[in-house]
Protein backbone atom coordinates (compact mmCIF):
# COMPACT_ATOMS: atom_id res chain seq x y z
CA UNK A 1 0.00 0.00 0.00
CA UNK A 2 2.95 2.70 0.86
CA UNK A 3 4.75 1.54 -2.70
CA UNK A 4 1.45 2.52 -4.31
CA UNK A 5 0.60 5.91 -2.11
CA UNK A 6 4.32 6.84 -3.24
CA UNK A 7 4.06 6.11 -6.99
CA UNK A 8 0.87 8.35 -7.01
CA UNK A 9 2.02 10.66 -5.53
CA UNK A 10 4.69 10.70 -7.74
CA UNK A 11 2.06 11.33 -10.59
CA UNK A 12 0.35 13.60 -8.94
CA UNK A 13 4.28 15.75 -8.57
CA UNK A 14 4.25 15.18 -12.56
CA UNK A 15 1.26 16.90 -13.07
CA UNK A 16 2.12 19.83 -10.27
CA UNK A 17 5.15 20.38 -12.79
CA UNK A 18 3.60 20.18 -15.98
CA UNK A 19 1.05 22.48 -14.80
CA UNK A 20 3.87 24.72 -13.62
CA UNK A 21 5.57 24.53 -16.82
CA UNK A 22 2.01 25.33 -18.72
CA UNK A 23 1.51 28.08 -16.77
CA UNK A 24 4.77 29.67 -17.13
CA UNK A 25 4.98 29.40 -20.78
CA UNK A 26 1.88 27.54 -22.50
CA UNK A 27 4.00 25.71 -24.96
CA UNK A 28 5.38 22.32 -25.63
CA UNK A 29 9.20 23.31 -25.17
CA UNK A 30 7.76 24.66 -21.42
CA UNK A 31 5.92 21.25 -20.61
CA UNK A 32 8.99 19.21 -21.99
CA UNK A 33 11.64 21.05 -20.03
CA UNK A 34 9.43 20.69 -16.24
CA UNK A 35 9.19 16.92 -17.34
CA UNK A 36 12.99 17.26 -17.59
CA UNK A 37 13.14 18.78 -14.51
CA UNK A 38 10.55 16.78 -12.55
CA UNK A 39 12.88 13.23 -13.19
CA UNK A 40 15.66 14.44 -11.03
CA UNK A 41 13.94 15.86 -8.52
CA UNK A 42 11.55 12.54 -8.78
CA UNK A 43 15.01 10.30 -8.70
CA UNK A 44 15.89 12.06 -4.92
CA UNK A 45 12.66 11.90 -3.75
CA UNK A 46 12.65 7.89 -4.67
CA UNK A 47 16.16 7.63 -3.43
CA UNK A 48 14.96 9.48 0.07
CA UNK A 49 11.80 7.08 0.41
CA UNK A 50 14.39 4.15 -0.08
CA UNK A 51 16.53 5.70 2.89
CA UNK A 52 14.03 5.71 4.95
CA UNK A 53 12.63 2.11 3.69
CA UNK A 54 15.48 0.62 4.98
CA UNK A 55 16.63 2.92 7.99
CA UNK A 56 13.68 3.57 9.69
CA UNK A 57 11.42 1.35 9.08
CA UNK A 58 13.69 -1.74 8.72
CA UNK A 59 12.90 -3.55 5.19
CA UNK A 60 15.53 -5.27 4.02
CA UNK A 61 17.91 -3.44 1.33
CA UNK A 62 17.25 -6.22 -1.37
CA UNK A 63 13.38 -5.63 -1.16
CA UNK A 64 13.48 -1.79 -1.20
CA UNK A 65 16.01 -1.76 -3.61
CA UNK A 66 13.15 -3.58 -5.70
CA UNK A 67 11.12 -0.53 -4.95
CA UNK A 68 13.15 2.05 -5.45
CA UNK A 69 12.81 0.92 -8.72
CA UNK A 70 9.00 0.67 -9.33
CA UNK A 71 8.60 3.63 -7.19
CA UNK A 72 11.18 5.81 -9.39
CA UNK A 73 10.06 3.80 -12.91
CA UNK A 74 6.46 4.47 -12.75
CA UNK A 75 6.11 7.98 -12.46
CA UNK A 76 9.46 8.46 -14.77
CA UNK A 77 7.89 6.67 -17.94
CA UNK A 78 4.97 8.85 -17.06
CA UNK A 79 7.42 11.69 -17.62
CA UNK A 80 8.75 10.86 -20.80
CA UNK A 81 5.21 9.94 -22.22
CA UNK A 82 4.25 13.64 -21.10
CA UNK A 83 7.24 14.71 -22.88
CA UNK A 84 6.80 12.84 -25.96
CA UNK A 85 3.04 13.67 -26.11
CA UNK A 86 3.07 17.44 -25.44
CA UNK A 87 5.70 17.92 -28.94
Amino acid sequence: MRTLLVIVTGIVLLGIFTLAGWLGAPNASAVALATQIFVPAWLIIATANFWIGVNRIGYSLREQLSTLLLVFFVPALFALAVSRFSQ
